[in-house]
């Protein structure tokens, strides 16, 4: 799990809200590059490399509520 905590840690891109307000505009008059940029948001800041991972073992979780006592 310290290998989840950190991937999670990772800073992310998040525009200032002046970029924000400008990509809404630019989506509203149909400017397609908005959805391009909007693509780039909330990605890491630093490349995560994964290699050599295995599988985490996790009991099957039960789909119905737990019995009440």
């Amino acid at each position: 799990m310290d290998v989840i905590t950190s991937i999670a840690t990772i800073p992310t891109y998040k525009p200032a809200e002046r970029i924000r307000f400008f990509n809404d505009f630019a989506q509203l008059i149909g400017d397609e590059r908005a959805q391009t940029a909007r693509a780039l948001w909330d990605r890491p800041l630093k490349t995560v490399y994964i290699s050599d991972c295995g599988e985490l073992k996790v009991t099957k979780p039960s789909l119905s509520p737990p019995s009440l006592p």
